[in-house]
């Protein structure tokens, strides 16, 4: 029986380690660590143009490097912006966190293991982004269309839930 109990614990741990339910406040303003590093492993261009850059609608996602599960959310993204012709003209802006100081990513971006991305990724040296933005990472999972001003507008992800997406996509027409 125990045997039983500690698999359940162990498969239920392994279920939500990088899957938490999100809980968000809308209309809370993003705000960005000051020690970034932007890492452009196959563009030269390293400018912050687009952290800056007053587009009307912004896309903020925070994801954990350490956790191999999580980087494969960085190839859907850029996937996700080049086959959705109405999120072309919208900064995706992928917040990276990581354990171990970024080596992993690094690493399967030297490789190759990750392929060509045309994503620039924000690496937050301190893992300050969940502390300053801790009203709505609730659960160190962070995803958030934004406007201008970067107001959440939009909570949740648009890759793994249709409805999420097509509120995104509202948000973006009504902008326009």
């Amino acid at each position: 029986m125990k045997t039983i109990c500690f698999f359940l614990i162990l498969n239920l741990t392994l279920l939500f380690s990088c899957n938490h339910k999100k809980n968000y406040a809308d209309g809370v303003k993003v705000v960005m660590p000051s020690e970034i590093e932007i890492y452009r492993p196959f563009e030269a261009d390293t400018s912050r143009r687009f952290l800056t850059d007053h587009s009307p609608l912004k896309i903020y996602t925070l994801i954990n490097t350490s956790c191999a599960t999580c980087l494969t959310k960085l190839e859907k993204w850029d996937k996700f912006q080049s086959e959705n012709p109405d999120f072309s003209g919208v900064p995706i802006i992928p917040i990276c966190i990581s354990k171990d100081s970024f080596a992993m990513l690094k690493f399967l971006f030297d490789s190759h293991k990750i392929k060509s991305m045309h994503l620039p990724l924000i690496l937050d040296i301190k893992d300050s982004f969940p502390k300053l933005n801790n009203t709505v990472v609730k659960t160190g999972d962070f995803t958030a269309l934004t406007d201008a001003e970067d107001r959440i507008i939009v909570p949740g992800d648009p890759i793994d839930n249709e409805n999420v997406r097509k509120r995104f996509l509202n948000a973006l027409h009504e902008i326009k």
